[in-house]
């Protein structure tokens, strides 16, 4: 089974409620309409991208861009064959903390979720690709919420409201409302672990909720 692209895991945070970033995808110089409405709606943007079909992880990314650096950017970026996010920017100055958190699966159906957290302003790359780890916390299905965690709590409320073990988490937590919904919670992506035996790795899953997804947002 193809793994799923960056968009295509941003429309799976979607499927599962989460707050997350509005965006649309940019495939190539057809789509320069929605690249003029969105320069007009909003100030400041956003852009991830990646390369179609190709499991290269480290593409570029701008986490703060103003409208001339964004129009900058694009066509180059496309004649190197890469797709384009492009979102409303969420500033990474405003982040209290970022991270990833892995749910899996524990005996008597208790499942464990380990986070790993790096304090104060950027992005969650900063643990996901430079392993920038403050803190790392760990805990059961069976946990009641620690004051000692602050808003840590919401965040791990939010991994286990959804019915997902064997996955992983990019997340934020901001000090003002961001996002689709204008939370303080902000969920990134949700991937596999690899084990082979999550929702995530049954193809029929895929299909159904991510393929025939809307390829954009707005």
């Amino acid at each position: 089974m193809r793994s799923l692209n960056k968009f295509e895991r941003i429309q799976l945070v979607l499927h599962f409620g989460f707050n997350t970033e509005n965006s649309f995808l940019l495939r190539d110089k057809e789509g320069g309409d929605q690249v003029e409405w969105w320069v007009r709606k909003f100030d400041k943007f956003s852009l991830r991208t990646y390369y179609p079909g190709s499991e290269v992880k480290d593409t570029p990314h701008y986490p703060t861009l103003t409208r001339k650096e964004l129009v900058k950017l694009i066509r180059p970026l496309l004649k190197k064959g890469l797709h384009l996010i492009i979102a409303e920017q969420i500033d990474p100055k405003d982040c209290l903390f970022a991270g990833a958190a892995y749910k899996y699966s524990g005996k008597r159906n208790n499942n464990i979720i380990k986070i790993e957290i790096a304090w104060g302003p950027g992005t969650v790359r900063r643990v996901t690709h430079d392993n920038k780890i403050d803190i790392g916390i760990s805990v059961s299905s069976k946990y009641k919420r620690f004051s000692q965690l602050g808003p840590i709590n919401t965040c791990i409320d939010n991994f286990y409201r959804v019915a997902l073990t064997n996955v992983m988490f990019e997340f934020s937590y901001y000090k003002i409302p961001v996002g689709i919904l204008k939370e303080n919670f902000i969920c990134w992506e949700i991937t596999s672990a690899g084990t082979g035996n999550s929702l995530l790795d049954d193809p029929n899953f895929i299909k159904r909720h991510i393929i025939e997804f809307p390829k954009c947002k707005g």
